[in-house]
């Protein structure tokens, strides 16, 4: 769990919520560069996209959306879901050993599930420091209850069709995801996923909607972003996190970014959304 020490350092909670479905609700399919997603599905239907493939939503089912990961959920129109969702701002290492779907056990759906409320209660409480380390308690514990649940299952889990992509490009992710940030050029990467250049930008722009550089860019630059932001970092520190030899270089290509007309990959982002915390909650 290499991850767990950048929990509210790369790793931070940028929404919880609570939502109730209509058959109205939905979002086209879009992908976020630098954000995982947990999605747990307390009753009714519907169906998540990822990565192209459709599967339909049970009650006590749990996804969790990686950083660049396509996907979409839909309602079903008779019997929408009712589903928390969390929202995590997160860059270096993909937690590739969180479960990427398990389905709770009925008796144990009320405990979970109330956690969460309390997790989204305290989300919508203000914001205080006593607020945020709860905040990131219920967090820990909802990790937690995901790998004790996916441990101790012996219930086959379906094949969610991840495992091509995961072995290949999740090194690939690893190595584009910082801080710090390094960029070892495509012939690198290629060795590491262990397939040809060719093969892996083309599956690369199919599973990220975009290329890796730009990939890389882009998600270096939220993270500086980030950074800046707290006006934590002072910016020849940051620059050193981006991997360029001094700060003017940094800033130059900094310039070049902010300057140009969109910084966006090939992703569609939410519609009809029943509330801005479901999919695009913004930084409070």
């Amino acid at each position: 769990l290499n991850w767990l020490p950048k929990l509210g350092e790369e790793v931070s909670i940028q929404g919880e919520a609570y939502f109730q479905a209509s058959e109205k609700s939905g979002m086209h399919l879009h992908i976020h560069q630098s954000r995982l997603h947990i999605a747990a599905f307390e009753k009714g239907h519907g169906t998540v996209t990822l990565n192209g493939v459709d599967y339909r939503i049970q009650p006590g089912d749990i996804f969790v959306i990686f950083p660049g990961d396509r996907h979409q959920f839909l309602p079903d129109a008779r019997h929408p879901f009712v589903a928390l969702f969390w929202h995590l701002l997160w860059y270096g290492s993909i937690p590739v050993d969180l479960p990427r779907y398990l389905n709770l056990p009925k008796q144990e759906r009320p405990a979970f599930f109330r956690l969460n409320l309390r997790a989204v209660k305290t989300w919508n409480a203000t914001e205080t420091p006593a607020n945020q380390m709860m905040l990131h308690g219920y967090l820990l514990q909802v990790f937690a209850n995901l790998l004790r649940v996916s441990h101790a299952s012996d219930t086959p889990k379906p094949e969610l069709g991840f495992a091509d992509v995961d072995k290949t490009l999740n090194p690939v992710l690893n190595a584009l995801h910082g801080p710090p940030f390094f960029y070892p050029g495509i012939d690198a990467l290629a060795e590491k996923a262990g397939v040809s250049r060719r093969t892996l930008t083309k599956m690369f722009r199919q599973y990220a909607g975009c290329g890796i550089k730009q990939y890389y860019f882009q998600n270096m630059m939220r993270y500086v972003d980030r950074v800046l932001s707290t006006g934590e970092e002072h910016m020849c520190d940051v620059a050193k996190f981006c991997g360029y030899s001094s700060t003017q270089n940094f800033l130059h290509a900094r310039r070049d970014y902010l300057a140009r007309p969109t910084q966006k990959t090939n992703q569609r982002e939410p519609v009809a959304s029943p509330s801005p915390t479901q999919e695009e909650t913004p930084n409070r």
